[in-house]
């Protein structure tokens, strides 16, 4: 694993694959036979070592998180999986020159990246933490890969297309209420689903549960105001709906593996 801003990566092996998160700036990606490419902030691509001139690439601001795996280790990882993401992943092994796979970068990976970034502890549990959330990612990206190439068909299981809509307006309605969101009853009742449908419809486009949802969606926002100092620790905690501060610390802990306190103060140096 490979992070930070305006950092050259070390030379890879010519058997390698190299998976990057682009949190913010660019990349200046030469390959072998001449041609170049400029990745924008908030991607996250799969490539081969055997596409890149020196097998370098170079940060032109921003940050990064990069992990590069040989062949013999995705195989052992992926060798057994079925999914459309794993055996796109696979393929780029067996095809040096093959294009790189380019995904937006997602929400998940966001967060793990910036716990990488911001990772308080020493460097014993540090290595441990690290590795879990390198592997975090990975699996993260073969998710999205498999969501994005996965048929319609296989995605969809909602009873009709209306269902589709009630799930995303869910959302919407998680999102407008941090402070204060409704039950599971009220949430499904309001747009007209059963509780089950709606934790199916949120698992199908969201990946998570309705409760992952609004976890997510409430350390986000609570990451915002933390940030731009428009709120303490405790006027944080509030604002999205933690009347406890250890469940709030605990919940931001998880999401980006530091304290909220720690992490404000490293934002406002």
């Amino acid at each position: 694993m490979f992070w930070g801003a305006e950092r050259m990566i070390p030379v890879l092996q010519t058997d390698t694959l190299f998976f990057i998160f682009l949190i913010e700036g660019t990349w200046q990606e030469t390959r072998r036979d001449g041609t170049g490419m400029l990745r924008q902030a908030g991607s996250m691509l799969v490539g081969t070592s055997a596409n890149q001139t020196n097998c370098q690439l170079r940060s032109a601001g921003g940050f990064h998180v990069t992990l590069s795996a040989t062949h013999r280790v995705l195989t052992e990882l992926f060798s057994k999986a079925t999914s459309p993401g794993s055996s796109a992943i696979l393929s780029l092994r067996d095809r040096p020159l093959a294009p790189e796979i380019v995904l937006p970068l997602s929400p998940v990976s966001r967060f793990n990246a910036e716990s990488v970034r911001r990772c308080p502890f020493a460097p014993a549990s540090r290595e441990l933490v690290l590795a879990a959330r390198g592997l975090d990612m990975l699996a993260d990206f073969v998710a999205t890969l498999d969501a994005e190439i996965a048929p319609a068909s296989e995605i969809i299981h909602l009873p009709h297309q209306g269902s589709l809509a009630s799930v995303r307006e869910a959302a919407t309605i998680l999102k407008n209420h941090l402070e204060k969101s409704p039950s599971m009853a009220e949430l499904a009742r309001s747009v007209g689903l059963s509780e089950s449908t709606l934790k199916r419809g949120f698992h199908q486009l969201y990946k998570t549960s309705p409760f992952g949802y609004l976890r997510e969606r409430r350390m986000a926002r609570a990451k915002e105001l933390l940030e731009s100092g428009k709120a303490n620790v405790l006027e944080a905690a509030a604002l999205v709906g933690y009347s406890n501060p250890s469940n709030f610390a605990a919940a931001f802990r998880k999401q980006f593996g530091v304290n909220p306190k720690t992490y404000q103060k490293s934002v406002r140096w």
